[in-house]
């Protein structure tokens, strides 16, 4: 699914999402969150996995063969946000919490992931399905599967939905 592509990670926390991907092959990985501590932590992460850490005044010419990972800071209700280039793959994670994110996660999904791209999103079943139809309507992404599943958070049991979207060939 994400072996050799251009993955990011929005609203990363501690960059779960983006070091799975990067370990299961991206080429790149992006990791924006807007909290500095959870972006420490996710570049400690990064590090501890073995995955190489790039910094934009890095240059390494050809890319290099270990997949590597940049930590970014960024507000997704900024809307002059613009990322250097689109991404085949976007993941994340209980974004659409609240009715007042899912207009700026639109803009931001259209600007982040390339058109044809994929979206894949993990949210707790039964708090959003109201925002995740919004998302949908707005966007025009093709709802391509759903699983749910059944995960241990903190000796909690949860249910976790995974949607993957793909999104439109051209963004509205």
């Amino acid at each position: 699914l994400v072996k050799g592509k251009r993955v990011c990670d929005l609203g990363a926390g501690l960059g779960l999402g983006g070091i799975g991907a990067a370990l299961a092959g991206a080429q790149e990985v992006m990791l924006y969150d807007n909290e500095g501590i959870a972006l420490d932590c996710a570049r400690r992460s990064v590090e501890r996995n073995g995955l190489m850490l790039y910094a934009p005044q890095d240059n390494f010419g050809d890319l290099p063969a270990t997949p590597f990972v940049e930590v970014e800071k960024m507000d997704w209700c900024d809307q002059r946000f613009k990322p250097r280039e689109k991404f085949d793959m976007l993941v994340a994670c209980d974004v659409l919490y609240q009715d007042a994110a899912v207009d700026p996660i639109c803009s931001l999904v259209t600007r982040l992931v390339r058109p044809g791209g994929i979206f894949l999103l993990a949210d707790p079943p039964e708090r959003t399905p109201k925002n995740r139809k919004r998302f949908l309507e707005t966007v025009g992404a093709e709802m391509i599967s759903t699983t749910k599943t059944k995960i241990n958070y903190c000796g909690d049991a949860c249910e976790l939905l995974i949607i993957k979207f793909k999104m439109p060939s051209s963004f509205k």
